[in-house]
């Protein structure tokens, strides 16, 4: 697959969906979305890591809006930190 935009923007309107109805639990939303990835991804480890940074990216930049929305003065890098690290914990769990 050489054309990867038509995958991220699949991607990025699931995802966009899912946050605003708040519908499904991160831990079993990111388990979906990994297996999605992983079916289009296949064998190919570069569309499989282009496809999970995207997804990463989405996960980190909605946590850091709402950590601008509900806190005062958030540590901005912490935050970001820390949506990277659950954000892999949920991607890293048994399906």
């Amino acid at each position: 697959m050489n054309n990867l935009e038509p995958c991220k923007k699949i991607l990025t309107g699931i995802y966009t969906k899912n946050s605003k109805l708040h519908e499904i639990d991160d831990s079993i939303f990111l388990q979906l979305i990994r297996a999605g990835v992983e079916e289009v991804a296949g064998n190919d480890s570069d569309i499989r890591d282009a496809l999970l940074d995207h997804v990463r990216t989405l996960y980190i930049t909605e946590w850091v809006q709402m950590a601008i929305r509900d806190e005062e003065n958030p540590d901005l890098d912490e935050e970001k930190k820390v949506a990277r690290e659950e954000f892999m914990d949920y991607w890293h769990a048994e399906m």
